[in-house]
């Protein structure tokens, strides 16, 4: 979709036609529209909102005052410094053969406001001393997190009873839209005057430890001694001290305060390597730490599919959930640190409208039950910390108002805050939007309709530029050539208020295929011949599909036969063209052809005993002399039913290697290693079979071993200098596999 926010100067007939009309402003025809428009601000960020009179067919020209303009009816403009900015809206209506134009100056400021505050706790009695940076026009929303509020800049607090509180407080600046929220303090009552007990944390990844001060104080000012049971000492709230050896040590920490002190001794231990991290999620974005010791290499597993080798990466997942997230660490030494990391908070809601009467639903999926909600609906009596996830506002006046939701969630994993505000409509009579987004999915594209503002009972209904239509919010589209399409999307909404439609196109929405060429199934029938079939799924209808067969012959068409009159290794290549989309991708694929096959047979042993083994799977693996890469050619499966017997039929002539291992449901799986024929582990200390007559017997003796992987093989050549030939042996060479994280295995 276009950017609403672009530089139409770029254009140089736009260019003249805007100076015209800046400079003949005054000069308008105004007999049957009017231009107006209001805004609203949020820092830097300025939503103007058109209300002008004039047909739905007019045109709009916006300057922001900072070298950007729009065309969009009500656009969003993101201003990239503070200053006083003089904004034009030009509409032109052809219809009603007028035009006009206003303008209004705005002043913008930066987002500079941020929450804080410090405490003093006195038995039950909580003093508040608000440290926000503030303006004039700041209000200040106290919510204490026994579901008691207050309005006042500095207030003082009493509970009814003793416990652990979450105290928050926002402020919003309505000189700026600026708003701000400190969630980060906790704190634990009792009804005497002081409660002081000393107590912290640690983690030991390696000779460097972590400490974490969890001590409890009145609220006074604590002073803090660590004893780390090795002569050093501390003074600090959480100090990391580097043991010079492994051991057993005890550790004492000392606290004290004006009125109390109080110390704990634990005994840890300190090795050598050890895996560990911690973790902070912001909504569905998770920051990891890596705390190991002697890390040369970090690979992660994130409990979605994903992996990093990152040694302190970030991750966004893509919903809320628990995860099992393990940290691996490689180099000086081996270990693996595994925990379950909670993305659990975020910040979304409907509003349903019913005249003045607005209704809030804020989206629980994902956060706990420890989760606390505040709004603020946007008008100066609007400050709600509810603690559940509905709340309801009736407003005094119809406008456009801007609702936040606050979300805090802290639910023993870890800790999250998130926030979302959006702009809501209040009027007596039904209003309705239309608005979508857009994106490509392969030879698709996609739409998505804004509801923002529109019933449930709104019905969309979308024009696809091409001759297509569909209906539905959410719908896919199927564009059989490149190009730039228009498409429009009209809203129809009826509700006990009234009726309205509303329609919005955009004439930018460009459609670019990309063609794959891709072999699905390549068959072969009888001694000859053989079946190629291309992949058509993410191509258009116009592509065109042209094979070489490697021996001279080629056809066309996406399904095709071809008949090989001799031996060999043969490359076949499909290449696709598709004119209507400029694209063009190609795909080569090797292998060995004979006209002759025989069969290869034999059994699978336990070791060097009589005893067959259960299930399994046999590979046929062939190496490529033009390549010097081993490539397995079949496979079949062996069960009692046949007495561990396995058989491959018709094999072409050639030297292979016969590979066998164990299925995951044998008895004997964890104690039978992956074999080569005859009992090698290794391909290159396996024995080949020349197989040239009609049948080959082959058998495989497993050997014995702890077998905690799965089958593979990887196999190539290693050469060395230009005097050495490909294939030539070399000795005392260290391969190391990497995957495709870079990360050795």
């Amino acid at each position: 979709m276009k950017n609403t926010t672009h530089n139409f100067f770029k254009n140089a007939i736009m260019l003249c036609a805007f100076a015209f009309f800046m400079i003949s402003a005054t000069n308008v025809q105004a007999g049957f529209c009017k231009a107006k428009f209001t805004y609203s601000t949020s820092g830097l960020i300025v939503s103007f909102k058109d209300t002008s009179t004039a047909s739905s067919t007019a045109t709009y020209y916006w300057d922001f005052g900072d070298g950007n303009g729009s065309n969009s009816k009500s656009p969003t403009h993101t201003y990239s410094y503070s200053s006083t900015f003089t904004v034009w809206l030009k509409i032109i209506d052809s219809k009603n053969s007028c035009s006009d134009s206003i303008s209004q100056t705005i002043v913008l400021q930066k987002c500079t406001k941020k929450a804080s505050f410090k405490y003093y706790i006195s038995g039950l009695k909580v003093v508040f001393t608000n440290t926000s940076t503030s303006g004039t026009r700041t209000r200040y929303n106290w919510a204490f997190g026994d579901g008691s509020t207050s309005n006042l800049k500095n207030p003082i607090h009493t509970y009814s009873k003793a416990g652990s509180y979450n105290p928050y407080l926002i402020i919003y600046d309505s000189l700026t839209g600026c708003s701000s929220i400190d969630t980060s303090h906790y704190y634990t009552l009792s009804k005497t005057t002081s409660n002081c007990k000393a107590g912290f944390s640690y983690t030991t990844p390696g000779l460097a430890v972590y400490f974490i001060d969890s001590s409890v104080t009145g609220g006074f000012t604590k002073k803090y001694l660590w004893k780390f049971g090795d002569g050093g000492t501390a003074t600090s709230q959480d100090p990391t001290h580097t043991y010079s050896k492994v051991g057993t040590y005890k550790v004492t920490l000392h606290i004290s305060d004006s009125t109390c002190n109080d110390s704990i001794t634990k005994t840890i231990v300190v090795k050598a390597c050890q895996a560990y991290y911690t973790y902070y999620a912001q909504d569905k974005k998770v920051y990891f730490t890596n705390k190991s010791s002697s890390v040369l290499y970090s690979y992660w597993t994130f409990g979605d599919g994903t992996t990093s080798t990152v040694n302190t990466p970030t991750h966004t997942y893509a919903k809320a959930g628990t995860y099992t997230v393990c940290l691996m660490i490689s180099g000086l030494c081996y270990d693996t640190f595994c925990s379950t990391v909670t993305v659990s908070c975020q910040a979304s809601f409907k509003t349903i409208t019913n005249g003045k009467l607005a209704t809030f639903q804020a989206d629980t999926i994902g956060n706990s039950s420890h989760a606390y909600y505040g709004w603020l609906f946007g008008d100066i009596t609007g400050w709600s910390p509810n603690i559940t996830k509905n709340d309801s506002h009736t407003y005094a006046k119809n406008g456009s108002y801007r609702v936040c939701l606050f979300v805090y969630d802290s639910n023993g994993y870890g800790s999250c805050n998130a926030n979302l505000c959006d702009s809501v409509k209040i009027s007596s009579s039904t209003t309705c939007k239309a608005y979508f987004k857009d994106g490509a999915a392969g030879i698709y594209h996609w739409f998505a309709a804004d509801s923002t503002g529109n019933s449930s009972n709104a019905k969309y209904t979308w024009s696809f530029g091409d001759g297509k239509s569909a209906s539905g919010q959410n719908v896919y589209h199927p564009y059989a050539k490149n190009g730039t399409y228009t498409v429009c999307l009209t809203v129809n909404d009826s509700s006990s208020s009234g009726k309205c439609t509303s329609s919005y196109c955009d004439n930018t929405i460009l459609v670019s295929h990309h063609c794959t060429a891709r072999v699905s199934n390549m068959t072969r029938y009888g001694t000859f011949t053989y079946n190629f079939e291309a992949d058509t799924i993410l191509n258009s209808p116009y592509t065109k599909y042209i094979w070489n067969f490697g021996d001279g012959k080629s056809a066309t068409g996406q399904n095709v036969w071809h008949v090989y009159a001799k031996d060999g290794m043969h490359k076949s290549t499909l290449t696709v063209i598709d004119n209507a989309n400029a694209c063009k991708d190609s795909i080569t694929d090797s292998f060995l052809y004979y006209s002759t096959h025989f069969y290869v047979s034999g059994n699978i042993y336990l070791g060097s005993t009589s005893t067959t083994a259960d299930y399994g799977y046999v590979y046929l693996i062939q190496y490529n002399p033009i390549d010097s890469s081993l490539k397995r050619v079949d496979s079949t499966a062996f069960a009692p039913s046949n007495n561990g017997t396995y058989y491959f039929s018709n094999v072409p002539k050639g030297k292979y290697l016969v590979k066998a291992f164990l299925a995951p449901k044998s008895a004997y799986h964890d104690d039978y290693l992956p074999t080569y024929h005859d009992s090698s582990l290794t391909w290159s200390g396996a024995d080949s079979v020349n197989v040239d007559s009609s049948v080959a017997y082959v058998d495989v003796y497993l050997r014995a071993g702890s077998n905690g992987t799965g089958p593979g093989f990887i196999g190539g050549k290693v050469t060395q200098g230009a005097n050495k030939k490909a294939g030539d042996p070399l000795d005392n060479i260290e391969v190391i596999l990497m995957d495709a994280n870079n990360r050795p295995y």
